[in-house]
């Protein structure tokens, strides 16, 4: 389009989502727990555990804690059995939900996803 930059994309793994189906690819699932899916869609899911847990968290319940804990603990250290598929970025963002899966950082959240400090932010574009 004219009269914008153009965007820059990050991926985050080095594979396709179609070559990342096969099985050697495959992760465990922090919420379908127990069972193993393409590493994009296992890693979408690790990542969507956090939000879902500091919203549990924030309203004083703790099923889906305790529950995705574990889960996303268990997710975590097979995510990282497959790190070489994942490219510099994606590495990034597999070491921070790592870093929270082991820390459980509610206040961390809190302020990543409310503070003023990332509140508008906007990322560099070329």
């Amino acid at each position: 389009m004219r009269g914008r930059p153009p965007q820059r994309i990050y991926g985050t793994f080095t594979l396709s989502s179609r070559e990342l189906d096969a099985d050697q690819y495959h992760a465990l699932s922090a919420v379908k727990i127990g069972q193993r899916r393409p590493l994009d869609k296992a890693f979408h899911a690790a990542i969507v555990t956090v939000p879902l847990m500091y919203m549990e968290h924030h309203q004083g319940k703790t099923t889906l804690v305790d529950l995705y804990t574990a889960s996303l603990r268990d997710a975590c250290a097979d995510l990282k059995n497959q790190r070489e598929y994942f490219t510099p970025y994606g590495r990034m963002l597999l070491d921070e939900l790592c870093a929270f899966g082991e820390s459980i950082d509610f206040e961390a959240v809190a302020h990543a996803t409310s503070s003023g400090a990332y509140a508008g932010y906007l990322p560099v574009t070329a």
